[in-house]
């Protein structure tokens, strides 16, 4: 489906986590754009950091913070 290129550059950033494929992409990048942003990403950073800080396999992690911080930075230049 052709979407906005700023819409393909959230769902390919989706893509680019393990176990996320194109259909899902789109659903999470329509799910993103519908919700009250801000509440919501404060919500998932918080969520997350809480996670690295407990997980044994912070390596791993910082690559997904990394994913999801491109995300972030993509949604909000939209």
């Amino acid at each position: 489906m052709n979407y906005p290129r700023s819409f393909q550059n959230l769902v390919d950033c989706f893509k680019r986590l393990p176990g996320i494929g194109g259909k899902s992409a789109e659903r999470l990048a329509y799910y993103i754009l519908s919700m009250d942003i801000f509440l919501k990403l404060w919500q998932l950073f918080t969520r997350i950091f809480t996670i690295v800080k407990n997980v044994d396999i912070f390596v791993r992690m910082k690559y997904v913070i990394f994913v999801w911080m491109k995300i972030v930075i993509k949604v909000l230049s939209v």
